[in-house]
C-alpha cells in the first residue's frame, strides 16, 4: 500500500515524535531553547492560537510580554488564521481569546473587524462565553415571571437585552428596564422603559403587576373615580390614571 508520506515529513516525525500535543515538547521548545509561540505554530504547521491552547492545557507557564519569540508587534491576535480558529470554529469569546493570546479584549476585537471576520451579536456571545460551562442555555420564566436564558449560574433577561437593543448597551449600564404595564413577560419594546434604581424601586414599592391590573380594571369597569379608586387601592390620582393607561395600551 502507498503512502503520501514524504521525506519532510519522516524527518519531522524523527525530530518530534510526539507532535505539538506533547507537554514536555512544548515545554521544551517554548522554555528551554525560547521559541515564540509563533515559530512554535509554523514549526508545526499550526496555528499559534493552537500552540496556547495547548500550553495552556499542559499547565505551561508564559513568559512575561511574550517572550523573545513573540514580540508585541507580531502578536498572534493579528493572524487570521488563528482568529479565525478560535473565533469562528471554537465558537470562543474575544474575552477568553484575549486571555490566551495575552492581549486587550478591544484588539481582538479590531482585528476581527480588520480581517472582516463577522462578530457576534450580544446573546451570542454571551452563550459563547458560557459555551464550555454549561453548553445547553436554556429558555426559563423566573419565579417572578421574567423570560430569562440561563447560562450556568447566570441568568441573561431577555428584556435586558431587548433593550439594548433598541437603545444601546452602553446606554443601559446601570440602568434599570422596567415593564411599564407591570407584566414582567409583556417583552414588547414599547412596554420598556429604563428607569434609575431609586425610580424602579419607588415605582414597584407598592404595586405588583396583579395590584396593577386590579386598579385598571376597577378604574376600567366601575363608575368610580380616579380619587375613589386611589382610595381602595392606596394609590395618588395621577398613579390610577397613569396605570390605567399603561395596562390598557399594553
Amino acid at each position: 500500500m502507498t503512502t503520501n508520506t514524504t521525506n519532510s515529513d519522516r524527518e519531522h516525525e524523527q525530530l518530534h515524535p510526539k507532535g505539538y500535543k506533547d507537554a514536555d515538547l512544548l515545554r521544551s521548545m517554548y522554555h528551554g531553547q525560547e521559541m515564540g509561540a509563533m515559530e512554535i505554530a509554523q514549526e508545526f504547521g499550526i496555528s499559534p492560537g493552537t500552540v496556547y491552547y495547548w500550553m495552556k492545557k499542559h499547565d505551561i507557564e508564559r513568559r512575561k510580554g511574550g517572550g523573545s519569540g513573540t514580540p508585541q508587534m507580531d502578536g498572534p491576535w493579528k493572524d487570521e488564521a488563528t482568529l479565525r480558529e478560535m473565533y469562528v470554529e471554537n465558537r470562543q469569546s474575544m474575552v477568553q481569546i484575549a486571555q490566551e493570546l495575552g492581549c486587550a479584549t478591544n484588539t481582538i476585537r479590531s482585528w476581527l473587524k480588520k480581517h472582516d471576520i463577522e462578530i457576534r451579536d450580544f446573546s451570542e456571545a454571551q452563550f459563547a462565553r458560557h459555551r464550555g460551562k454549561n453548553p445547553i442555555a436554556k429558555f426559563v420564566h423566573t419565579t417572578d415571571g421574567h423570560e430569562a436564558w440561563l447560562a450556568g449560574h447566570e441568568k441573561i433577561y431577555v428584556h435586558r437585552v431587548l433593550a439594548g437593543l433598541e437603545w444601546g448597551f452602553d446606554a443601559i449600564q446601570g440602568m434599570h428596564v422596567h415593564h411599564k404595564n407591570g407584566i414582567p413577560w409583556d417583552n414588547r419594546v414599547e412596554n420598556l422603559e429604563l428607569m434609575t434604581n431609586s425610580q424602579h424601586q419607588e415605582t414597584h414599592r407598592k404595586f405588583g403587576w396583579l395590584d396593577r391590573l386590579a386598579i385598571a380594571e376597577m378604574y376600567e369597569h366601575t363608575d368610580a373615580s380616579s380619587r375613589t379608586v386611589g382610595a381602595a387601592k392606596g394609590a395618588a390620582n395621577p398613579t390610577v390614571t397613569r396605570i390605567h393607561r399603561e395596562v390598557l395600551n399594553s
